[in-house]
């Protein structure tokens, strides 16, 4: 009789009605993991990670005749991709993400090359500074000559002031 009395108290029965609830509660929301959605179905995962893209480019010297830079280091910023240029002073990258905004150029010879660069018509110094990459589109994306100014008997040019150009 006592066990009657205690299931069929007001109490037990909405102590029964409440833990029920929490219990459909927590297995209707997913055991309070997942996503947050309220919709059916899973909500949105991760969204598609950057597409791949290839860029080109070459490195030559300052002179009139733009004499290729072999074995010039270049690097795709923020990343751990780089390559060196070929014969004739070309660098391809065939997967760089989309996200990707600069890349540099380390002088592949510092007796025969200066570290300065000329660069879409702006001044940088190479070893302080990264070039800014174009908006980079589905495809192969072609990059501005890099020019490093040659060294040897030349006389050195004068630094870039006011820092890397923006």
């Amino acid at each position: 009789m006592r066990n009657t009395v205690f299931r069929n108290s007001p109490t037990t029965r909405s102590i029964s009605s409440l833990l029920l609830l929490g219990l459909l509660t927590f297995t209707a929301a997913g055991c309070g993991g997942g996503s947050g959605s309220s919709g059916p179905g899973p909500g949105p995962g991760p969204g598609p990670g950057p597409t791949n893209v290839s860029v080109v480019g070459t490195v030559k010297d300052n002179t009139n005749v733009h004499n290729p830079v072999p074995n010039a280091l270049v690097t795709i910023v923020g990343t751990s991709l780089s390559t060196r240029t070929d014969s004739s002073g070309t660098f391809v990258f065939s997967s760089v993400p989309t996200t990707a905004t600069q890349f540099t150029v380390s002088n592949p010879d510092a007796s025969a090359y200066f570290s300065y660069a000329n660069f879409g018509g702006k001044f940088y110094d190479i070893i302080k500074c990264s070039f800014p990459l174009p908006a980079l589109h589905t495809g192969s994306n072609n990059v501005a000559e890099v020019d490093i100014f040659l060294g040897g008997q030349s006389p050195p040019p004068p630094p870039p002031t006011g820092g890397c150009p923006t």
